[in-house]
């Protein structure tokens, strides 16, 4: 992370359910996840850039490279924060005698986000008592973000045009438990500035999208959120935010560092990953990106290209984290052998911060 950026932290607090597709595929519609990754995030921004007049077409193509912007991931007042799990193994579980090992390790395999004091004393062997568990019913409480939210499986009827038959079908939302909290509960992501004054604009585009939603469903209500804490404003400076957050951010002895993001490398990032032996630093997952995507301009819905990207996470040394690129990712008319009328950006630039050694 580049030292002359300035770190926020934006929390959305969802005031109607919501749905993101998910990763993998389904059956029809259904699949869905409770969390937003970068690069969808970066799109439903440069829309309501778009929609608004906030940005214009050529500002919106360069807007990428003066911010960086973190997936997001769970919070509650009562809970606290929770970060990716990083794919290095874990220094504590590697070092521990204990007789129900196995059923702890099962435990951190089965969850995909970790506690902040997890996440900064991930590679200590001798952490704190209090930041994991040996009891393994202790170690799932610390690890209940899924209580944060529930699956809500909503049935729907769509019917044919045409021949007026029917079609039932299931899709799945996501409403957070807010009223079961004393404080709220959400989703919160980070974003790095390079350019101060991008901030102004930055907060209109945020203000916009809490009110027409984000993800899925929109036009039924789905997605609304509030930005939780507007005391420093939409974006509340990390430096300023009295959170378990703060050491994401300060220099300390790493030799690795964890993605917060997705990551699409460049084709010499690619090349000089290849290139990496037994003795580099490097744990990763790939994360497949489609969809579809729709154009104002030519009234159609059409398949954007698919990337695979690195998925949050994933660990590098320090030498190999790639920066990322955006990448156009606008789908091709076949049948009219021309290109979509305008680009589709995928955001694929990395956030990265890093591991502690200890």
């Amino acid at each position: 992370m580049r030292e002359e950026m300035k770190h926020y932290i934006v929390r959305l607090k969802f005031t109607s359910p919501v749905r993101f597709g998910a990763d993998s595929s389904g059956i029809g519609i259904e699949n869905a996840q409770p969390f937003v990754h970068s690069d969808t995030l970066f799109s439903a921004l440069c829309n309501v850039w778009a929609k608004y007049h906030i940005l214009s077409s050529k500002e919106i193509a360069s807007c990428g490279s003066k911010f960086l912007l973190s997936s997001t991931s769970f919070y509650s007042y009562d809970l606290g924060y929770f970060l990716p799990k990083p794919l290095v193994p874990c220094a504590w579980l590697n070092e521990l005698k204990s007789s129900e090992k196995e059923q702890l390790e099962k435990i951190l395999k089965n969850s995909a986000w970790v506690t902040s004091g997890m996440f900064l004393h991930w590679l200590n062997p001798n952490p704190p008592d209090e930041v994991f568990s040996e009891e393994p019913n202790k170690l799932s409480k610390k690890l209940e973000y899924g209580a944060l939210y529930r699956e809500h499986i909503v049935a729907k009827h769509a019917q044919d045009r045409l021949t007026a038959a029917s079609n039932l079908f299931h899709e799945t939302q996501y409403p957070f438990n807010n009223s079961e909290y004393d404080d709220p509960c959400g989703l919160y992501f980070f974003i790095s500035l390079e350019d101060a004054s991008f901030k102004e604009t930055f907060d209109q585009g945020l203000k916009a999208l809490s009110q027409i939603g984000l993800g899925g469903e929109r036009n039924f209500g789905l997605g609304r959120f509030e930005v939780d804490d507007f005391e420093n404003g939409i974006l509340c400076p990390i430096a300023n935010d009295s959170s378990e957050l703060d050491f994401l951010f300060e220099d300390s002895p790493s030799s690795c560092k964890c993605l917060l993001s997705l990551s699409l490398p460049s084709e010499s990032e690619i090349n000089t990953l290849k290139k990496v032996t037994e003795r580099n630093i490097l744990h990763y997952n790939l994360t497949l990106r489609k969809g579809w995507t729709f154009s104002s301009i030519s009234f159609q819905q059409m398949k954007r290209q698919t990337v695979w990207m690195f998925s949050e996470g994933s660990v590098f040394e320090n030498d190999l984290c790639p920066i990322g690129r955006i990448e156009d990712v606008s789908p091709l008319d076949e049948q009219k052998n021309k290109n979509f009328p305008h680009p589709v950006f995928r955001f694929g630039k990395s956030f990265f911060v890093p591991l502690k050694s200890y």
